[in-house]
């Protein structure tokens, strides 16, 4: 049996289990199948991208071309070396350029909330950088997180409860020359939008409801929304991206 007929074969017994339940439906396909239907009609007739946006994806493919830079440069000495400095941060910088790619795309389909999830991941991620430039004796631990309790344990003995604030903080001191004013001033760009990321990752009333009525068009359907409606608040979520990539590159970019 091909792949097609088995696919075929499964949803007829989806369809048959409706009949069976004594559901009468006008058309002969099931809920589901009727909703994929709308969905792909929704998404072929998504507008285009409003030129505020447009604006602000322009500068967020620049931050995405400069990750790729970085991991390219981090490969590099991979491949000049077997330092687990290198090969960690190699890992990261791909992770966060993967990451940064499906938020642009998450943005563009209109599902603001779940970019903010993914940013969540990605700046996370970048953070653990921060802690590894810093600290690279670290580097072996973290190659040994193999699992989710490694992981989480590694992430709050060294990078939770404003850890990594410290760390940076400190770097922008160093960058600085000292100049504490100035470097408060940077560091503070760091604080701004946590709160929306943290909302996105965990059940909360407010990403809830943005998901589904945040629209920049005044005529929205409250369904067609859930299936992908841009959102102006999108702005705020890639000025976040762009403040942590280029605050990393400017702050790590001398280390060899």
């Amino acid at each position: 049996m091909s792949h097609d007929e088995y696919l075929n074969g499964v949803r007829k017994r989806v369809r048959k289990a409706y009949r069976i339940k004594g559901i009468h439906r006008s058309n002969q396909i099931s809920p589901g199948e009727e909703l994929r239907g709308i969905i792909a009609r929704h998404r072929r007739t998504l507008r285009n991208v409003p030129s505020d946006i447009e604006l602000w994806l322009v500068f967020l493919d620049e931050a995405i071309a400069f990750l790729f830079a970085i991991w390219g440069a981090y490969r590099e000495q991979v491949q000049n070396s077997s330092q687990k400095l290198s090969i960690c941060l190699t890992t990261l910088s791909g992770r966060v350029f993967q990451d940064a790619i499906c938020v642009r795309e998450l943005v563009v389909g209109g599902f603001l909330v779940q970019s903010n999830v993914v940013t969540r991941s990605l700046i996370e991620s970048i953070d653990v950088m921060h802690l590894l430039n810093s600290r690279p004796e670290l580097a072996e631990e973290f190659i040994n997180t193999e699992d989710n309790k490694r992981s989480s344990d590694f992430w709050h003995k060294y990078c939770s409860k404003n850890k990594i604030h410290r760390i940076v903080k400190e770097r922008w001191l160093w960058f600085l020359k000292g100049d504490e004013d100035t470097a408060a001033s940077f560091h503070e760009q760091r604080e701004r939008y946590v709160d929306l990321m943290g909302m996105s990752s965990h059940p909360s009333f407010a990403s809830s409801f943005s998901t589904f009525m945040d629209s920049v068009h005044a005529e929205s359907d409250i369904a067609m929304n859930a299936m992908g409606s841009i959102s102006h608040m999108s702005k705020f979520t890639m000025h976040l991206i762009l403040l942590r990539v280029f605050e990393y590159g400017i702050l790590w970019s001398d280390l060899k």
